[in-house]
């Protein structure tokens, strides 16, 4: 005779959390505020996002210091709780551009005009991860982000904007 034993199931729940900055300024060396988000202690860190992302500038003037060469350098971290500190994501992605260049023969000079964009397609982040445990305590995850290059870049960045959503998704057990 076979005997039936009772299964337990647990069900998972699944939540996402998320921050955001829309319409930021930029120059060089802009730090933008951190993002930070909290997983509940019990819970699993399963994945983060980092989505619609939207960086762009225009600039213009004489000479090739009036055109630069820009990045975008983010990090993901664990930076409170029993996880601290660690890295989880380092990244520097240079922001696309477009130029053109006029020569003007009356000052004899070449004029620039640039256009910097970028978006997901250059820098979305979508990884899965395994961090927390049921027994866990709370820990903070946060998303820095920077714009590092532009040497000897002496023009003005103008009509700049920056956008970003970061989201992780961690789940519970009742």
């Amino acid at each position: 005779m076979r005997r039936r034993t009772a299964r337990r199931f647990s069900l998972v729940t699944n939540h996402w959390v998320e921050s955001s900055y829309d319409g930021v300024g930029w120059t060089v060396g802009t730090v933008f505020p951190n993002r930070d988000l909290v997983v509940p202690a019990g819970a699993t860190m399963k994945r983060f996002v980092v989505t619609n992302n939207d960086y762009q500038a225009t600039t213009n003037g004489a000479g090739l210091a009036a055109v630069g060469n820009f990045a975008l350098r983010q990090s993901v971290d664990i930076v409170s709780g029993a996880y601290a500190p660690r890295r989880l994501l380092l990244r520097r992605c240079p922001i696309p551009k477009q130029v053109v260049g006029l020569y003007d023969p009356v000052s004899a000079n070449r004029i620039y005009s640039e256009l910097l964009h970028g978006g997901d397609n250059e820098f979305e982040i979508n990884e899965k991860t395994s961090y927390g445990l049921r027994s866990g305590p709370t820990f903070t995850v946060r998303l820095s982000t920077q714009i590092t290059g532009g040497l000897g870049f002496t023009g003005l960045l103008s009509n700049t904007n920056a956008t970003v959503l970061f989201r992780v998704l961690y789940e519970t057990l009742p």
